[in-house]
Order: structure tokens, then sequence, then C-alpha cells
């Protein structure tokens, strides 16, 4: 009886130790919320089949696409473009800034809400990531732990 009560116990405290996530930097992620002034602007970013995410051609959720190698980032652009931007995170991975190499006199919508530094909070509750800038706040997600959860959550 002892040694159940033990087991339980064990297995009891294994279930609430919540699950640590890895979050690299890299592929396509999903935009889940994406506030300006906490207004939600999700609709207002640029539908672009080449960085979206559909969910059975019904909700559509904007995405990037991060590349390690040479630290760039693609964010949808007009007419069903990429634009190009560049990052940088510090080394204990609390701090992304958004940049553009050349310098563009000309600012578009894009450019208020990505050319920015953020400072990053991971939830490892729910395996997401926060950026929040002074008014600027993107939450994200890997596209296939993404779609990973919309699978488990059709199996309920």
């Amino acid at each position: 009886m002892k040694k159940e009560l033990i087991i339980l116990t064990l297995l009891f405290l294994h279930s609430c130790n919540p699950k640590k996530y890895d979050f690299k930097l890299d592929n396509k992620w999903v935009l889940l919320t994406t506030e300006i002034n906490n207004e939600d602007i999700k609709d207002r970013i640029i539908h672009n089949q080449l960085l979206s995410f559909t969910i059975r051609d019904k909700k559509f959720y904007p995405a990037i696409r991060f590349n390690n190698s040479d630290s760039t980032v693609l964010v949808p652009g007009k007419n069903n473009t990429k634009e190009i931007l560049y990052y940088s995170t510090d080394q204990s991975f609390r701090n992304l800034k958004f940049y553009k190499k050349e310098n563009s006199t000309e600012k578009s919508f894009l450019d208020s809400l990505f050319v920015n530094s953020f400072t990053i909070k991971k939830d490892n509750r729910n395996g997401d990531v926060i950026l929040k800038s002074e008014n600027i706040k993107i939450r994200m997600m890997p596209a296939e732990r993404f779609a990973n959860r919309i699978k488990a959550s059709e199996l309920d």
C-alpha cells in the first residue's frame, strides 16, 4: 500500500511540472495575436498565400518565417510577396530586434509593426512566445506545434 501511494504521489508531481519547450527562432511561426495599443490588428495584416497558416480553409493566421543560417525573417508583403527583414537576439533570448539593412525613408504598415525591438516572454504552459514593445504585442507559436495543437483539439 505504501509503495502504491509513493508511486501515485510521484506520478502526480511529475504531471504538475510544466513542459519545457524549445524556443528556437527557425522555420515558420504562426502569429496568434497581433496588437497595437491593445487593439487586435491581425485582420489588417496582408493575407499572403506564401506566409500563412489556414485551418480547413476557414480560419486564417498570418505567419512569418525565420532562417537561422542568415538571421533573416520573411514577413508578408504587398501583392502576395515577401519582405525580408533581419533579426538579432541576445544570448539570454530575452530581447529580439527586427531591422532592415537598407535605410528606407518610406515606412509601410509592416515596418511599423515588425521593425522594432521587443522583449521576449516564453510561455512554457502554452508553448508560445510573446514579443512586446512599447505599444506592440505579438503572440506567436512555431507552426508545427500549432498544427499539433489543432489536431489534438479535434480529438476532444
